[in-house]
């Protein structure tokens, strides 16, 4: 177990540099990859987080995060990332609990009770700016952004 959990955090460590603005993004994205219940693709994925640094910026780019991430995904290296590739992260890579368990770098740890609570809550915003029809919608790189 050790030597999976070594090997785990060398490749995040690689992936994902400390100074990197890519840590809020990692949490965020790979949290929210993990407590779904059902897959998104990453066009999907991208309009349920909207992810950006402020209202102004533009959204996160998710197909660079995943590419980044494929060592611990199941895209394959061949394969080519894309809005309509599903990411999956491997099964050893959360099943030994290397990010969510209590002993993990906290650095990369993902808490699966947080982000359930936190999708309930992105959803029910949408729902909320959807029914009070005060919302507009964008389309950055094909992607249906929707904001209140």
């Amino acid at each position: 177990m050790g030597d999976v959990n070594n090997m785990y955090g060398m490749i995040l460590v690689l992936t994902i540099e400390p100074d990197d603005d890519d840590d809020w993004e990692y949490e965020r994205i790979v949290g929210f990859i993990i407590a779904l219940k059902e897959p998104l693709t990453i066009g999907d994925l991208s309009g349920l987080l909207d992810l950006r640094e402020t209202s102004d910026s533009d959204p996160a780019d998710l197909i660079h995060f995943v590419t980044n991430l494929r060592t611990v995904s199941v895209v394959s290296g061949t394969e080519s990332v894309s809005n309509d590739t599903i990411p999956r992260l491997h099964k050893s890579f959360v099943r030994v609990e290397y990010i969510t368990s209590k002993r993990s770098n906290p650095q990369f740890r993902i808490d699966v009770p947080i982000f359930d609570d936190r999708i309930a809550t992105r959803c029910l915003q949408l729902v909320k700016i959807l029914r009070n029809g005060l919302y507009y919608r964008r389309r950055v790189s094909g992607i249906l952004f929707i904001t209140g």
